[in-house]
């Protein structure tokens, strides 16, 4: 019989989403220095940067889904655009 892992075991996030969330969280910080500076444009990358942060975290694949790397394979469609 084969036991099912408590999703709290399981690693959530892959070595991609990790690397992201480690860039994210050094360009939010940038951004939002930036923006007590001043800039509005800051700002506004600042909250873009801090909403890709935050669904990061909460995206779960489906029970019984294979995770897989939507930032690779993404990232290889576009090379692979006329």
């Amino acid at each position: 019989m084969r036991r099912s892992r408590s999703r709290w075991t399981r690693p959530a996030l892959s070595a991609t989403d990790l690397a992201l969330l480690i860039v994210m969280t050094a360009l939010v910080k940038a951004h939002l220095e930036a923006a007590l500076a001043g800039s509005l444009v800051s700002l506004l990358f600042g909250g873009q940067h801090i909403a890709i942060f935050v669904l990061t975290l909460l995206h779960h694949p489906a029970a019984g889904q294979v995770r897989t790397d939507h930032q690779f394979r993404d990232g290889a469609s576009l090379l692979r655009w006329p």
